[in-house]
């Protein structure tokens, strides 16, 4: 137990360490945070071998900081992920129940030694009105906490919808930018808050409680490996917002950034949309943004996107893909190109993006569109 416990926290520290000197800035403080909750939550083990007289003075500590843990990851996902800062208000909220757990913490630290003693080690209550009042709030909190967990377990859900959902309506290519492994890190932050959640039921409502220190310290640390081998990379979003987008050879649509977009507007810069697609071959640039196409057709990335899915009915991912999938099927029809060269031309930055592209267009690889084509 204590070496498990000594190598979660050495993870952690490590972990901190990174987040704070490394190369990636989004999200570094909240990361480190992260880092910092898992580390301190793995040191009850530790604490009880090296420091056992400390135990009753340091263990209360740790009730704010299991009380943070669900809105910390929340933080981190979303520094990750949104483009908008939290507000006063919102932040407001998401302290509300660590600030409960200080102030319940703070309770401790006014019992005496012999009270603390009585309580954390001996586990008893002893007599007076403020250690059953703690007491009493302890356990209102622990039983509060796995219900306020599950609701950031969801939020965080819906945060990576609405992120994939921007990245289709920013970006071409996105199969780099996803942030799978948040789904990874939710499975076991779910995991660890299911079993944390029923060993902390069990310790204060059951008579015989069952004791899994050991399973939870060393889910801590396979969390702690996970976001170590994870978490560490920037986010690849970009901001867009009403810049100055406008083409010095197209002035005439710089106006878009500052008006509303009418029906004769979004039909004209669909048309010019198609156009410039259509002459440049754009499609064919894997790494074209809708930034980089707003500035070509010299209207503001909002209003592009717009257009994209009020006129044409597509989200910019979908719009350029399907180009792209259209000028696979013509050179495999046309050409002896190799599926993967083909891939690669067409704009997609692996073979697996272009497949699934594929096959959800034609319900056929590209394989067997070509034999297809070629028995006919």
């Amino acid at each position: 137990m204590v070496a498990l416990a000594a190598w979660a926290i050495g993870l952690g520290g490590a972990g901190v360490a990174v987040a704070l000197a490394g190369p990636v800035r989004a999200g570094r403080i909240e990361l480190a945070a992260v880092f910092t909750v898992l580390t301190l939550l793995a040191t009850p083990p530790l604490m009880a071998s090296l420091a056992g007289g400390l135990v009753p003075v340091l263990l209360p500590g740790l009730l704010p900081v299991l009380l943070a843990a669900p809105a910390t990851f929340h933080a981190f996902v979303l520094a990750r992920v949104s483009d908008e800062p939290i507000g006063p208000r919102l932040r407001r909220r998401h302290l509300f129940l660590p600030a409960l757990g200080v102030l319940t913490a703070t309770g401790y630290m006014v019992l005496s030694d012999a009270q603390r003693r009585i309580m954390f080690v001996e586990g008893e209550l002893p007599p007076g009105p403020l250690p059953a009042l703690l007491a009493l709030a302890t356990f209102a909190l622990v039983l509060v906490w796995p219900v306020v967990a599950g609701g950031y377990v969801v939020a965080i859900v819906r945060l990576m919808a609405r992120y994939r959902a921007r990245l289709r309506d920013r970006f071409s290519n996105i199969d780099r930018m996803e942030m799978r492994w948040v789904e990874g890190f939710m499975g076991l932050v779910t995991l660890l808050w299911l079993t944390a959640a029923g060993a902390l039921l069990n310790e204060n409502l059951s008579a015989a409680p069952v004791r899994i220190d050991g399973i939870l310290v060393l889910m801590t640390g396979a969390l702690l490996v996970f976001l170590m081998v994870f978490s560490l990379r920037g986010r690849t979003t970009e901001p867009v917002g009403a810049a100055d987008v406008s083409d010095p050879e197209k002035p005439g649509l710089a106006k878009y950034a500052r008006s509303a977009l009418t029906r004769d507007h979004a039909l004209q810069l669909a048309g010019r949309i198609d156009k410039a697609m259509s002459d440049d071959d754009l499609h064919l640039d894997p790494n074209l943004s809708l930034t980089r196409l707003s500035r070509r057709v010299g209207a503001a990335p909002n209003l592009v996107s717009q257009t994209l899915n009020d006129t044409l009915g597509r989200t910019f991912f979908d719009y350029v893909n399907d180009r792209r999938i259209d000028t696979a099927i013509r050179w495999l029809k046309e050409t002896d190109m190799s599926v993967l060269d083909i891939a690669i031309a067409a704009g997609f930055n692996s073979r697996s993006t272009f497949y699934k592209a594929f096959s959800a267009r034609t319900g056929r690889t590209p394989q067997r569109y070509r034999q297809d084509q070629g028995s006919t």
